[in-house]
């Protein structure tokens, strides 16, 4: 019984960190409300180019 809960506290730990570390990756990256903007620019940018 000890096994079963040692290893569902990794597992627990493990999804928290890749939730945290995801969350962090996507704050980093759209850290403001006018980097998004240019962001989507670009995007609508190449989508155009590619058409």
């Amino acid at each position: 019984m000890k096994m079963f809960q040692r290893i569902k506290n990794i597992t627990w730990s493990l999804i928290i960190a890749f939730m945290v570390g995801v969350h962090n990756f996507y704050h980093q990256e759209y850290n403001s409300p006018d980097d998004l903007k240019r962001k989507i620019e670009c995007v609508q940018k190449f989508e155009n180019i590619n058409k």
